[in-house]
């Protein structure tokens, strides 16, 4: 990842250059100040990572998140509220798909808003700049957060729950089973007949009947 955000150096380099640091990172001046930058900035990724993790099980809960979503609002939310319940889900879905740490992330969600059919005559939604997007992701992606944390509900076990749904209706498709075919049925009683003796025709037994003279 440290590779790919620099353009001069290899992943090689940067793995020897780490190894260097690590071990004689004590030796710089004020080294104190570096070990919180990289801290801080470990915690953010952290973070980020987590609440992606929460937004994808969020978006998996539903069959169509566009339409079917639903958010706990808080009463501070509800109180501040002007988005709609329409807006709010596709924000949500935009975050998901570009992916929390995207590049130009708010900027891209607002291109997405304009061209957008849904809202073509929603001008509040379509006026709002980036920033203000910004400020709404931000209090959207709280709010779910705040859902997973009120329900007790890690990342892992909504996971587990989803799969679990997932199991259950492939066992209930396995128990209802595809309709029994005929021709099977019909081949499996033609075999027994078959396996069987044909009955013979009972015998006919002559009798004489003696001469009365």
């Amino acid at each position: 990842m440290i590779a790919q955000e620099m353009e001069t150096k290899d992943e090689k380099d940067v793995r020897k250059y780490a190894k260097a640091f690590w071990e004689r990172y004590k030796e710089m001046p004020n080294w104190e100040k570096f070990i919180n930058t990289i801290e801080t900035g470990e915690e953010k990724s952290a973070k980020i990572s987590q609440q992606k993790k929460m937004l994808r099980k969020k978006i998996e809960m539903y069959r169509v998140p566009l339409q079917q979503l639903k958010l706990s609002y808080s009463v501070s939310t509800t109180n501040k509220k002007v988005y709609t319940e329409e807006e709010d889900r596709f924000l949500l879905v935009q975050l998901d798909k570009f992916g929390l740490d995207a590049e130009n992330l708010h900027e891209k969600i607002r291109d997405e808003i304009r061209e957008s059919p849904t809202f073509r005559f929603d001008w509040f939604f379509l006026s709002r700049t980036s920033l203000e997007i910004s400020r709404r992701c931000t209090t959207l992606i709280s709010t779910v957060a705040r859902e997973f944390e009120e329900n007790g509900t890690s990342v892992a076990t909504t996971k587990a729950t989803v799969a679990k749904k997932s199991r259950d209706r492939e066992e209930e498709e396995e128990e209802e089973g595809p309709p029994a075919k005929k021709g099977k049925a019909n081949s499996g009683t033609a075999k027994e007949t078959n396996g069987k003796t044909a009955k013979q025709p009972p015998k006919v037994h002559t009798y004489t009947l003696p001469d009365p003279n």
